[in-house]
């Protein structure tokens, strides 16, 4: 998923990979929000009853003209139009954005991350657990361990438009996010196959 020296994952596998529940539903709680739209998923893994697809393409559809609260897990291989087009949508409709990416400050995105988000959410170690998060296979569902980078969590919010300063910088631990997601929802199995698609 993650381009790295280090990564064994497989080219045509390493953008096929999906956020965990516990993770979504504990970002949910950490912000105090519902996300209304997933902008880049496929229909066995999107974690929103409206979504887009990579064949809708979420660089070219419009997210939706009322305020959303919208959950993005780009591909890794190549996150920055995904930045660039959340910057733009959260700007032009006053969307909330979530995304979720690979914490790695020594990319040229890292800096329009610093100065165009109001918010980032480093994803730490704590409670005697690592930090990396164990992304789930599109194939099969399963959580798979090996990931070679941290995560954050970049917040873009249109409603306050802050062009003029950096973004805040929080930290919280893997663990504390997966227990506030693991909380917040008692049945984790969630049937997926109810969803439909956002055209």
């Amino acid at each position: 998923m993650i381009i790295g020296n280090k990564t064994k994952t497989p080219k045509a596998d390493k953008d096929l990979w999906a956020t965990p529940w516990d993770v979504f539903w504990g970002t949910e709680k950490l912000l105090g929000r519902i996300f209304d739209l997933d902008a880049c998923a496929s229909p066995n893994n999107a974690k929103c009853e409206r979504y887009i697809t990579a064949e809708q393409d979420c660089l070219v559809t419009e997210w939706g003209e009322s305020p959303l609260n919208v959950w993005i897990n780009p591909p890794y291989s190549n996150p920055l139009p995904f930045i660039e087009r959340a910057i733009q949508q959260s700007h032009k409709y006053g969307h909330f954005v979530v995304m979720l990416l690979p914490a790695d400050t020594s990319v040229e995105w890292f800096e329009l991350c610093v100065t165009k988000a109001t918010d980032i959410w480093f994803i730490t170690a704590g409670n005697g657990k690592g930090g990396r998060i164990n992304f789930l296979h599109n194939a099969d569902g399963k959580a798979k361990p090996g990931n070679s980078k941290g995560s954050m969590l970049v917040v873009f919010n249109g409603s306050k438009r802050l062009f003029h300063r950096q973004a805040s910088v929080h930290f919280i631990s893997r663990e504390d996010l997966i227990s506030k997601g693991r909380k917040s929802y008692t049945n984790p199995e969630i049937n997926i196959k109810n969803l439909h698609n956002f055209a």
